[in-house]
């Protein structure tokens, strides 16, 4: 079946995401996504559906294709809306958050920065010698670089799906010499698991864990990952995150209108 799609590409550190404009039914998110996926001249490493119907008390509202949560899309959606709008603020809704998130951008620098969620729960994964962080939408375990191999975050995610089932889970390896982290992440609902270039949720994960226990007031953090830095600023109070954004520059490219073909239900 051919469909019409208009799409916006934005690239936030690398972290490529195709935004559908045009509405479409959620039973067809995953067909749709794996269609845009196909595309390799975008090379996307995810799809975010934009909403037309949203609560009134957010300025605009965002799924993503498996449901999860996703910090460098909440920023980039901020981004876009300022673009088209008189002003550089705006509260959206986005799947895997619980209430409006808060966006700050500026259209002329490409400047996006979002205060994100805070984290449900911290603690410590000794299977695995590093830190689980329950981002209520996503869960990420930050490791060692020295855990890393081709294989071994297959057998990470199956461990932890055994008795846990998130929308999606990623593991941040992370080298704490050079202070750079490679992240993977896994989304149940399309069934995928991505190396991506950079990761919003996963930069506040490892930049909570990192704050863990530290005195009262900001703590600032640039986070090098393959494909660019994202920064990231933690609120600390009586050891624990009171605040938490990230931001970077995004790029967006104009609408583009694409004819995909999607499976057919059977």
């Amino acid at each position: 079946m051919n469909k019409e799609l208009k799409i916006i590409v934005a690239n936030p550190s690398g972290n490529v995401t195709i935004f559908v404009m045009t509405p479409c039914d959620k039973s067809d998110y995953q067909k749709i996504a794996n269609a845009l996926f196909a595309q390799t001249n975008y090379q996307a490493e995810q799809v975010a559906f934009v909403l037309k119907d949203y609560p009134s008390d957010v300025d605009g509202a965002i799924d993503m294709s498996g449901m999860e949560f996703c910090g460098n899309a909440s920023r980039s959606y901020g981004l876009l809306l300022a673009t088209c709008n008189d002003k550089n603020e705006f509260k959206i809704a986005i799947s895997g958050a619980n209430k409006p998130i808060k966006t700050t951008s500026d259209p002329i620098t490409g400047f996006a920065k979002v205060d994100m969620p805070l984290p449900k729960s911290i603690w410590a994964y000794p299977k695995y010698q590093g830190t689980l962080v329950d981002m209520d939408g996503i869960v990420h375990l930050i490791v060692d670089i020295s855990k890393y191999s081709p294989d071994s975050f297959e057998s990470i995610r199956d461990f932890f799906y055994e008795e846990n089932d998130p929308a999606a889970f990623g593991v941040m390896y992370y080298d704490f010499k050079d202070k750079f982290m490679t992240p993977v992440v896994y989304v149940r609902d399309v069934n995928t698991v991505y190396h991506e270039g950079s990761c919003g949720s996963g930069t506040v994960a490892l930049a909570v864990s990192l704050s863990k226990d530290a005195k009262d007031g900001d703590l600032y953090y640039s986070i090098k990952q393959p494909a660019g830095s994202i920064e990231s600023t933690v609120t600390t109070h009586n050891g624990n995150p009171t605040n938490v954004t990230i931001e970077g520059v995004v790029s967006l490219s104009e609408e583009i209108i694409l004819n995909i073909n999607i499976e057919e239900d059977i």
